[in-house]
């Protein structure tokens, strides 16, 4: 409890007159001359001791009458933290944040969230004076105003939801330099969801000394979402049978039953399954198709209508390149052979494979950004050439494969291994060799329904290296066969023994034509051609030209140019999901899918205690009050309880006056 008019305590000693006046009349004797003791008789001990008892009584009614007096005039408070601020709205300074991320989206009982933000932050307004100092700032937008609040302009054209996420913690440093040492008030309102993702990366510390308001909006009633997408397949290849992964959530307050989940690819209906899940419950449904198409294969997997469609859509590329250029770079181009074989034996029926053999020797730098995949058959070759793979492997996104040969050893491979990694060429004798295991293989590559789980590959040939965490198939000694690493935005595959009959019988295996096939494809993962709304990413142009800007049509059918700069456009700023086309002119030259940020597409909702604790102390939450802005005074100024105290003042002169008749009669 704190005071208003704490100066009128001062009168509290004036309890004790009702006391004082008591004992002095208790002091003061009147003498009665009584010619007889007859009617002194009447007098019994009952009488007295009530007397005593009603004297006292009043005594304790007068002194809280008094009391009750003081406190009134006084002014009272319960809770409030800062009760003087209604004369002195210069020492306060107050920070609304209004969270207009993607998860605000959606509309309850047919009212859309962005009138209830908007409803919302005009009844935090109301709680202020108007010369309170106010902030407002939009966590897609910025700082919209800041200044006295008699001066603020009407903000709500500025206020609209976004498909960006909302993270409080790139505004702490703007907020704490609006909270200088002449404020003692420090407000902030937050108008939000309360998603989990608001407070990544905030410090306790950092806020420890803010009065924090969060302001609520209700959860959706019927609502499913995507949260995410994933295809099953490490290495994907025209024709074969992929798995997709779709996460769904219900996020509503109401089950949802036999909801349509479609698949389209390319604008074609693939996939079509009902899907019913409780409130608060994710599930897994997985569609199995093929792509068909070289180049851009365009999905879109969608759920029913619901309280929010913004979140029924989620869209992916699986770019399937119909041209790979692969250099093999030998010292003896019998080491090749094989590889060679199994790319044009492919290019029969694809002619996919662009394929270039040339000595390690007569390589240059200008040589390696031609090519997408690079074979490299000995280890020394790689060491010839360390200072180029180092900076193509870390300025480019390409895939780099090597092989050994004979006298080889992994110090070879330094800058890629582990700067302590030793092995030495190991040939086994006649009729001996190490093993392995058929299904080792059996995520690179379709065994076949006619290989048996107990086949092997027999190795004769090898460099020792010991089972690591890039292990990819390791052989039955302990040693590894294939280990695979990503240096920098690369991936180079090592194996540990050629891909020659000299070392292993791998060439004659029935699925060394799809290895090989699976392998040389799999260096494109698709990271290029799926962004997540705010990423900035550079798309290069392999033929510039006659080319000096890139028409990007986004998928509201609106169009922009953007100027090209070296070979490369910087594509900024993309905030609508959905498919983006770049064109020269009419000709496609990149198709991009774009979805909300995953952070906030997964982040949960947190409870009021979870709030706190993330917060490191206790904050004020208001979610369905009809009057934010009297919850909000009461709650920092407190309640003031002079009517209550009137009440009781009333009741109390009211019961001395019954006593003290009463005790007149008496």
């Amino acid at each position: 409890m704190s005071f208003i008019s704490n100066i009128f305590l001062w009168l509290l000693p004036l309890v004790s007159i009702p006391l004082i006046i008591h004992l002095l009349n208790r002091r003061r004797i009147i003498q009665m001359d009584f010619s007889s003791i007859y009617f002194l008789e009447s007098l019994k001990t009952n009488s007295m001791r009530r007397i005593n008892i009603l004297q006292w009584l009043l005594l304790a009614i007068r002194t809280i009458i008094i009391l009750i007096i003081i406190l009134m005039i006084s002014r009272p408070v319960l809770k409030g933290y800062y009760p003087s601020m209604e004369t002195s709205p210069s020492s306060s300074m107050s920070v609304i944040v209004i969270d207009d991320s993607f998860s605000l989206s959606g509309n309850i009982n047919n009212e859309s969230r962005l009138s209830l933000i908007n409803e919302k932050y005009n009844q935090v307004l109301d709680s202020f004076d108007e010369k309170t100092q106010i902030c407002v700032i939009s966590l897609s937008r910025g700082v919209l105003y800041d200044g006295i609040n008699i001066n603020l302009p009407d903000l709500s054209r500025l206020i609209s939801i976004s498909n960006k996420k909302g993270e409080l913690y790139n505004y702490i440093n703007i907020i704490n330099q609006k909270f200088d040492k002449s404020i003692i008030n420090k407000e902030i309102f937050i108008i939000t969801d309360g998603q989990a993702n608001l407070f990544n990366s905030i410090a306790s510390e950092e806020v420890e000394n803010w009065n924090i308001y969060f302001i609520l909006l209700d959860k959706l009633k019927s609502n499913l979402k995507i949260n995410s997408v994933k295809i099953g397949n490490d290495i994907i290849v025209k024709d074969k049978v992929v798995d997709i992964e779709v996460e769904v959530e219900n996020n509503g307050l109401t089950k949802v039953e036999n909801s349509m989940v479609s698949l389209f690819i390319n604008n074609i209906n693939v996939g079509l399954q009902n899907i019913s899940i409780e409130p608060g419950n994710k599930k897994n449904i997985i569609f199995s198709t093929v792509f068909s198409n070289y180049n851009d294969n365009l999905l879109k997997i969608s759920i029913a209508e619901d309280d929010n469609n913004s979140d029924n859509e989620y869209y992916l590329n699986i770019h399937i390149p119909n041209k790979i250029k692969v250099l093999s770079l030998v010292d003896d181009l019998n080491n090749s052979k094989y590889i060679s074989n199994v790319v044009r034996a492919i290019n029969k029926k694809n002619n996919i494979f662009e394929h270039d053999v040339i000595s390690y020797l007569d390589l240059s730098y200008s040589n390696l950004q031609k090519y997408d995949t690079i074979i490299i058959y000995d280890y020394k070759a790689f060491e010839f050439h360390y200072n180029y793979f180092e900076e193509y492997l870390n300025s480019n996104h390409i895939h780099l494969i090597i092989f050994p040969e004979y006298n080889n050893s992994l110090e070879q491979l330094y800058g890629i291994l582990e700067s302590d990694a030793s092995g030495d060429y190991i040939s086994l004798e006649d009729d001996t060799y190490e093993r392995v295991n058929y299904l080792d293989f059996n995520s690179h590559a379709d065994l076949g329904s006619d290989n048996k789980i107990e086949d092997f590959i027999r190795v004769f040939k090898y460099i020792k290296s010991s089972i690591g965490p890039n292990s990819i198939v390791s052989m039955e000694n302990s040693n590894s066969f294939w280990d695979q690493i990503h240096f920098g935005s690369s991936k180079v595959d090592i194996f540990f023994s050629s891909l020659h009959l000299n070392w292993n019988d791998f060439p004659i295996k029935g699925m060394f034509v799809q290895f090989i096939y699976e392998l040389l494809n799999s260096g494109y993962d698709n990271y290029n051609y799926n962004k997540y709304i705010e990423e900035d990413f550079l798309l290069r142009i392999s033929d510039q030209n006659n080319i000096n800007k890139i028409k990007h049509k986004k998928p509201n059918s609106n169009i922009e140019y953007i100027p090209i700069s070296s070979g490369n456009f910087d594509v900024k700023d993309i905030n609508i999901p959905g498919v983006h086309e770049f064109y020269n002119d009419s000709h496609l030259l990149y198709s991009l899918a774009v979805n909300i940020h995953s952070d906030e597409l997964l982040s949960n909702l947190l409870t009021n205690q979870e709030i706190n604790d993330l917060i490191g102390h206790d904050c004020y939450f208001f979610r369905s009050e009809k009057s934010i802005a009297k919850s909000i005074i009461n709650t920092r100024e407190g309640y003031e309880i002079w009517r209550y105290l009137l009440w009781m003042l009333c009741f109390m002169i009211i019961i001395e006056m019954i006593i003290s008749n009463g005790n007149k009669k008496t």
